[in-house]
């Protein structure tokens, strides 16, 4: 077990984390989580490579990543899923995160989910990895409403 893991990665128990956190989202942060979710089944299904869809939530400390995976990159998708996974966590310097990976293979889904929860710390290694090839679609910072609500 690589250092600095949850002893319950990998285990039967990552389950009640990840159903924790989604439970602490608000509903606009559910829909967006929802809405990217949704954005990467449907690229797995159509075969899109697409850089993976990230989201922090500041009140929760956690963060969440949805990798789509094409039909080529099926066989090396674990290892492609905790590779992204450490380094999203790692550069938003967040505790704890949920990712998941969405593929597509004889007309089923195989969807692959990781909670990682260690605290942040500085790593020569990742930095030079980021550096070199940087996965993710840049980050934006947005604030969103709590409530959608119409003005009459």
């Amino acid at each position: 077990m690589a250092e600095g893991l949850s002893p319950t990665f990998g285990t039967e128990l990552s389950y009640y984390y990840i159903l924790a956190e989604f439970a602490k989202l608000n509903r606009t942060a559910l829909r967006e989580v929802r809405r990217q979710i949704l954005l990467s089944l449907e690229m797995a299904k159509n075969n899109e490579f697409q850089a993976p869809f990230r989201i922090s939530i500041p009140s929760t400390g956690c963060g969440f990543l949805f990798i789509p995976v094409t039909k080529e990159m099926i066989p090396n998708r674990s290892t492609g899923h905790q590779n992204l996974a450490y380094g999203s966590k790692y550069e938003q310097r967040l505790e704890r995160q949920i990712s998941a990976s969405f593929a597509f293979e004889n007309g089923d889904y195989l969807i692959e989910w990781m909670y990682l929860d260690a605290p942040w710390q500085y790593d020569v290694e990742m930095e030079k990895r980021l550096r070199e090839g940087y996965p993710f679609q840049p980050l934006k910072v947005q604030n969103v409403k709590r409530y959608n609500l119409r003005e009459a």
